[in-house]
């Protein structure tokens, strides 16, 4: 079992807890203890089969403050994004406006899958040359999609950005896993 930076105990397992159609990342104690409602259906990631993947994502990112956290944590670059994301964005002028889309795009694919952002480098935008960005799923990520039946192939995204902010959207195809989407009649 992992220890946590901060204290010495054990830092518990992944769960998850399925709240209001979201997921948050919250041991049972730390919830309780922040004010969070008890929860009766407590999950680990084994535990999937009536999991319903949200399918759409969208995530905003303010450039001024993806700038100022790449300046005063010069590290960042390398626990929020893989080399070849680093690479690419680094051959920019404005290279921050990048580095907000990828990011942008990351937190989109997490909101599609539902799972949140479990690992801060678990997602990978690829980009290939006059051809839309795809991503590819690595570590907690890849093994949650596993899990409800998603794989690289069913996620679209796309990234656009301006002198102020990124924009991404990610969206998940039914493919033919049949994994379970929200009715669209019913809202």
């Amino acid at each position: 079992m992992q220890r946590s930076r901060r204290s010495r105990r054990p830092v518990p397992e992944l769960r998850f807890a399925i709240i209001t159609g979201s997921i948050r990342s919250h041991d049972k104690r730390f919830a309780e203890n922040r004010g969070f409602p008890r929860l009766s259906r407590w999950r680990t990631i084994e535990r999937m089969e009536d999991f319903i993947v949200p399918g759409v994502g969208v995530d905003v990112v303010d450039v001024e403050r993806m700038r100022f956290a790449l300046e005063r944590t010069p590290k960042i670059r390398q626990r929020l994004f893989t080399p070849a994301e680093i690479e690419y964005c680094e051959k920019y002028r404005f290279f921050d406006r990048h580095y907000a889309g990828r990011w942008a795009a990351k937190e989109a694919v997490c909101k599609a899958l539902g799972c949140g952002l479990i690992q801060w480098n678990g997602v990978e935008v690829i980009r290939r040359p006059r051809r839309a960005p795809t991503v590819r799923l690595m570590g907690k990520i890849a093994e949650f999609a596993r899990r409800v039946g998603v794989s690289e192939e069913q996620i679209s995204i796309s990234i656009s950005h301006s002198e102020l902010s990124a924009v991404a959207v990610a969206t998940i195809e039914r493919g033919d896993s049949g994994f379970p989407l929200p009715d669209s009649s019913s809202g």
